[in-house]
């Protein structure tokens, strides 16, 4: 099993001076797909999983405004689950999409974005 950890962000938008960014995690979820097709019949599975910004102390330099409650509070009403996520919410995608409960997920790029792709 192969896991890498891309971006939401490439599939529905790119943003000015993230151009770079956004295309080196376009790149990691081409190659996830790719691999899962090159390695599927050796066994070997390959996924991404891809987080939207959560509440970490990373979250000003992504979201590019102050980390404050208010924000947090308007980043989660323009998601249908209505919240920000946890670092525990990624770690809970990455630990399934290794066990053996998803022996048969491979080439899944898993946005874990509280719905946002949905609206």
């Amino acid at each position: 099993m192969y896991l890498s950890v891309s971006l939401v962000m490439p599939y529905f938008m790119s943003s000015p001076g993230s151009v770079f960014y956004g295309g080196t995690k376009g790149f990691v979820n081409t190659v996830t797909q790719g691999l899962a097709a090159e390695y599927g019949p050796h066994d070997v599975r390959v996924n991404s999983i891809c987080p939207l910004r959560g509440a970490t102390g990373l979250l000003e330099m992504f979201s590019g405004v102050p980390d404050t409650p208010e924000e947090r509070e308007r980043f989660a009403k323009t998601v249908p689950l209505g919240r920000m996520s946890e670092p525990s919410d990624v770690a809970s995608a990455a630990v399934y999409s290794a066990s053996g409960e998803a022996s048969f997920v491979t080439g899944v790029k898993l946005p874990i974005d509280r719905g946002r792709l949905a609206v």
